[in-house]
């Protein structure tokens, strides 16, 4: 009753619901075999590419916040100033009330499944039409209450696995990269988060696709509604120097939110990110993390005494920052 889905999008779900029975199979010929050795060569060259191109950028970008933080540090009263103007500005002035003529959906509380459900069939009609953007009063709203509920939690978490006999069901999803097509699928083929089906995702919700935006207002939609049903743990691109890349980079979140609400929806974001869990245990066999164990080994124990509202440093240093942001080469 543990289904686990893959960040490969249409391809991978398929794929993953053939090896389990899901779907009908066929048997495999000679031509099939080719094609997969073709898939294999095409899909390892391009990750190559990929993987180069985010190291090049990673270099740059770490070049420029070393420079960045040099300056901060010789000028901090510049800087001081800076942020004193840019909290000024922002003080006082709350979200612009929602117009009339705005057509999108109206997201408030109390927060209930059924109004979860209408926000996935307004997905479902609305599909990156413009109209699918929530107004920034709601999503600033639900980020705040998300923020809320998720700093509550632990920064490891255990959750359930349900037995055969209870009819309940516990899927795990891996990276969705704003890819939001992506997850009203799995909730169209599994059903949406309720009090029989639950969900965990794994990390990696922001960043390369379009609407990561409205996938963290549809997961908190659900989370809001009911807690258990949904779950979220901590990836790599919920950090802020990851959002900042442009998208052929591995990044573009930062881009996605300031082109549809504003830098404050973003900073808010981050907020978000942070207070989210770094891992989860299934059961009590099973560890859900997205990025593996730090080189250091850490016990659960290590891991729940994590002070996890942080963003990544140019180097870590301490054990939380080691735990949480171990970039070693060979781990």
């Amino acid at each position: 009753q543990c289904r686990i889905r893959g960040r490969c999008g249409w391809w991978g779900v398929l794929a993953a619901q053939s090896k389990m029975g899901c779907v009908p199979s066929r048997p495999v010929g000679a031509n099939d075999e080719e094609m997969n050795k073709k898939s294999e060569r095409s899909y390892g060259a391009f990750a190559q590419t990929e993987e180069n191109d985010e190291h090049d950028f990673l270099e740059a970008q770490k070049t420029a916040v070393t420079v960045q933080n040099k300056l901060q540090a010789q000028y901090p009263e510049k800087h001081q100033e800076q942020e004193r103007k840019r909290l000024a500005s922002k003080k006082g002035k709350g979200r612009a009330a929602v117009p009339d003529k705005y057509t999108g959906f109206h997201l408030h509380s109390p927060w209930t499944l059924d109004k979860a459900d209408e926000l996935l069939d307004f997905y479902v009609r609305q599909p990156q039409t413009g109209k699918d953007v929530l107004h920034a009063s709601y999503m600033e709203a639900i980020l705040h209450e998300g923020i809320d509920v998720f700093k509550k939690m632990p920064s490891v978490m255990k959750v359930p696995v349900p037995t055969q006999e209870s009819g309940n069901t516990l899927i795990v999803v891996g990276d969705t990269h704003g890819q939001l097509a992506d997850v009203l699928y799995i909730f169209s083929v599994h059903g949406p988060p309720s009090a029989t089906t639950t969900y965990l995702f794994n990390g990696d919700i922001a960043d390369r696709g379009p609407a990561a935006c409205e996938i963290c207002a549809l997961l908190l939609a659900y989370k809001l509604a009911h807690p258990e049903c949904i779950y979220i743990n901590r990836g790599n691109h919920e950090n802020a120097d990851i959002n900042e890349r442009p998208s052929k980079n591995g990044g573009g979140f930062a881009n996605e939110v300031r082109s549809k609400y504003d830098r404050d929806m973003f900073h808010l974001f981050q907020q978000f990110f942070c207070a989210l869990p770094l891992a989860t245990v299934l059961g009590d066999e099973c560890l859900v993390v997205h990025g593996g164990l730090c080189r250091l080994n850490p016990t659960i124990d290590q891991m729940k005494g994590v002070d996890r509202e942080m963003q990544c440093p140019d180097l870590p240093l301490t054990l939380d920052e080691t735990i949480l942001f171990d970039r070693s080469e060979e781990h």
